[in-house]
């Protein structure tokens, strides 16, 4: 046995335990007074534009602007018979993290998992830019609930169903909106 000291001890600085040179993530210090102006602006332009805003609307904002509802109407059949409530919550760490959002209202949507988590690529940690507003996150929401994308289903079971047997899938999809959604307002 040699006298050299194993990679994974103590008193051997830079080396690690055969994982590589991985550099620790670098924390985001978001300032505290930047960020509520940025969310103030976001509520404003919400309550500013209110009645521009057809395809959905914010319903409440809370602690400290951070926990928003949102009511979306979607625009195309077979979810333009109702509306969808979802919680948004913006991270400390917002506008350098995406927001992150879930349905409460049921929906039967390919793009929306059972417990509501819904995939929206512009909020994956890959695409989320921090100069994308919530005006563009909402969009983007209702441009997923208007046109399903089954080819990245979080339901493949409804995905496949969606390509295989269409008809099906909008019938089970416009029960659900029947049984489920809320009313449009």
């Amino acid at each position: 046995m040699s006298g050299a000291k194993s990679p994974s001890r103590p008193g051997n600085p830079g080396k690690t335990g055969g994982s590589g040179n991985k550099k620790p993530k670098p924390t985001i210090q978001v300032n505290p007074t930047q960020f509520k102006a940025r969310i103030q602006n976001e509520v404003n332009y919400f309550q500013l534009n209110e009645s521009d805003l057809v395809s959905y609307k914010l319903i409440s904002v809370e602690k400290e602007n951070r926990l928003w509802t949102v009511l979306f109407m979607p625009n195309n059949p077979p979810y333009n018979a109702g509306a969808f409530r979802m919680i948004v919550e913006l991270p400390n760490e917002f506008p350098y993290k995406p927001p992150q959002m879930h349905f409460v209202t049921r929906i039967y949507h390919p793009n929306v998992d059972e417990q509501g988590k819904v995939d929206v690529p512009i909020c994956s940690n890959e695409f989320w830019k921090p100069a994308i507003r919530m005006p563009n996150v909402c969009d983007a929401v209702i441009d997923l609930l208007d046109r399903p994308n089954p080819h990245h289903a979080l339901r493949k079971d409804v995905g496949e169903q969606m390509l295989k047997d269409r008809e099906k899938f909008v019938k089970i999809a416009a029960d659900a909106v029947k049984n489920h959604s809320e009313l449009r307002t």
